[in-house]
């Protein structure tokens, strides 16, 4: 059977698609010897991992490269999310460092 991967390739800015011919275990998928998951370069994967993405890369039973879209546009979302919500902790943390307060009112330092 064949198993697709997809990844976002930061070059080009768009999903690749690499796929490979893997047997079917019961819990895993197991490449032939000498091969591996493109991008991943690993020789087994765990088939609870499968459609989601797992270290920056969707991987798939199915060639839906629609899903796999949806799934990486879905992942960039939370990350900047997440990232967002970092800067924003930080945000008062940061201004009150470059600001004193003398008898007239507060001055931002520059």
């Amino acid at each position: 059977m064949k198993l697709y991967v997809f990844y976002f390739s930061k070059a080009t800015k768009e999903v690749v698609r690499g796929e490979v011919e893997v047997e079917d275990k019961p819990k895993s998928y197991k490449t032939p010897a000498g091969y591996c998951l493109p991008y991943l370069h690993v020789s087994k994967f765990l088939k609870a991992a499968t459609d989601k993405i797992y270290h920056g890369a969707y991987v798939s039973e199915n060639c839906d490269y629609k899903k796999a879209v949806l799934a990486f546009r879905k992942y960039f979302a939370i990350k900047h999310r997440n990232a967002k919500a970092e800067m924003e902790k930080y945000d008062d943390f940061y201004r009150s460092c470059f600001k004193y307060t003398t008898p007239t009112g507060t001055v931002m330092v520059p």
